[in-house]
């Protein structure tokens, strides 16, 4: 916990107003800032209306405290595109068009329900609508998606709700309209319509959508002259929404590189037992595996950030952090360009079996990881990743005799296989559990405990893979499993 100093405080006057230190703007989006802005546009909106007078009553003002985390040494780019401060009353926001009387509902809802509903980078996206005509129609499609949802959270469906649909159809339309301009279809509020559409698309669960537009987004940005010439925001999520959208199907992303490259500002110490088995994975012949030691360094950073401070309030709800887009986008990336390995065919080289299950385990800890942080994906990219990886072990299983007896291989199989496991606590873990049993027979391991502890000392998220206590049943069912032959 930092303690937030006095002259970062927001200031207020007798007169309701308020004042942010010109030396720290991005005061202005803290939540509690947000919501002072937010109730006085409410004041204004309705201060018309006739309303009963309310009984005086006493009011007790508290120091708030602020969780950050302090040692991540994350921060947005100095030419992040900046989000427009929000007017006092609605009639003042600088929207792109003029607002009808559903229109002012729909937003007063969105406004309503950040009080109460936690949607990952909400502001931001706000912002960004507010910059292009096209894009707000996308933010009023999004808008009477999510009221016909909390208004019919039993019945609602997509593709019968006809105010989202037009609203969305609008947008396509301008869209297609400004992509036959030459001069308007590479501008940054093309881009950021694409940007929108594709998170959109991610939303509703519609992926052959998203191939398309996270393709003509690729197209657009390689006519701009690649990803340097364009904002470097919009570079971050367009590389944000390709790694997503393709991790669902654990397919190549559509970007060759991750465009807003993060490196961590430390990398945690490796145990003597991690560094020996690194340095005898370095020297496998296997194309690849650089890029599985390297995923692994940074998901033991990520592990390493979020054992510190996942327990602190709030730490999964802020809404306008971007430090998971440089955490968990690059190494997704990175996991996702490793060459895969057959299923089918007839031979099978144990140094890419071993490479391939440890770039799954790490896909389903991140997996799990983005529920956490609430990026909202449907089960597709859970359900694929432990299929593929299922498939890994029935070849072990059909073919006993491709395991090499080598101790680096054996550890990262075991830390893979029981990081799997523990993230599938209701599923039949007997395919997981007697290749367990086997790895530790390799490393002469006699304990489910000695094995975990081996996973802790080369990567494990407490809150995701659990605590020991919390696998009690795993191992239970690992000491009482008969070792193969």
């Amino acid at each position: 916990m930092v303690a937030q100093s006095v002259s970062r405080q927001p200031k207020y006057t007798d007169g309701g107003l308020l004042f942010v230190n010109s030396s720290h703007p991005d005061d202005v989006k803290k939540k509690g800032t947000q919501r002072s802005l937010r109730s006085h546009s409410m004041r204004c909106a309705f201060r018309g209306r006739p309303s009963r007078k309310r009984r005086p009553h006493a009011v007790t003002y508290a120091l708030e405290k602020v969780y950050v985390i302090a040692d991540t040494g994350i921060c947005q780019h100095g030419d992040a595109l900046q989000q427009i401060p929000i007017p006092k009353s609605l009639g003042l926001w600088p929207f792109p068009g003029e607002m009808h009387t559903r229109a002012q509902e729909l937003i007063y809802f969105m406004n309503a329900e950040s009080d109460y509903v936690f949607r990952p980078f909400r502001t931001v996206w706000f912002s960004m609508a507010l910059t292009d005509a096209t894009a707000f129609q996308l933010c009023m499609a999004n808008a009477a998606m999510f009221m016909a949802q909390r208004k019919q959270p039993a019945t609602f469906q997509y593709e019968k709700c006809s105010e989202v649909l037009e609203y969305y159809g609008k947008c396509l339309g301008q869209i297609t309209k400004r992509l036959e301009c030459r001069d308007d279809r590479t501008s940054d509020g093309v881009i950021v319509t694409i940007l929108g559409l594709i998170c959109h698309d991610i939303y509703v669960g519609l992926w052959a959508r998203w191939a398309t537009h996270i393709r003509g987004l690729h197209r657009i940005i390689q006519l701009r002259g690649g990803y340097k010439q364009i904002n470097s925001s919009l570079a971050l999520w367009a590389s944000w929404y390709d790694a997503l959208g393709s991790a669902a199907h654990d397919t190549c992303p559509q970007f060759p590189e991750y465009m807003c490259d993060f490196s961590p500002p430390f990398l945690p110490a490796r145990t003597p037992l991690l560094g020996q088995t690194m340095c005898k994975l370095m020297e496998k012949d296997c194309v690849g595996m650089q890029h599985i030691i390297s995923a692994l360094d940074r998901i033991r950073y990520i592990a390493e950030v979020v054992n510190d401070h996942y327990r602190e309030p709030e730490f999964w709800r802020r809404e306008d952090d971007l430090s998971p887009l440089y955490m968990i986008g690059p190494v997704t990336h990175t996991l996702l360009s490793v060459p895969r390995v057959n299923s089918k065919a007839d031979d099978h080289n144990p140094t890419e079996l071993v490479r391939e299950m440890a770039r799954l385990a790490m896909l389903i800890l991140l997996a799990a990881l983005k529920r956490m942080y609430s990026f909202f994906l449907d089960e597709i990219e859970f359900t694929t990743l432990t299929a593929k990886f299922c498939s890994v072990l029935l070849i072990y299983r059909q073919n006993p005799l491709i395991y090499q007896h080598n101790d680096s291989m054996h550890r990262l199989q075991l830390w893979a296989l029981l990081t799997v496991a523990s993230l599938q606590p209701f599923a039949d873990r007997t395919l997981h559990v007697t290749e367990i049993r086997r790895c530790m027979s390799y490393l002469d391991m006699r304990s489910a405990t000695d094995a975990f502890q081996l996973s802790h000392e080369i990567v494990w998220i407490d809150i995701i893979g659990g605590t020991n206590t919390e696998n009690g049943s795993l191992m239970n069912a690992i000491n009482n499993a008969t070792p193969p032959p």
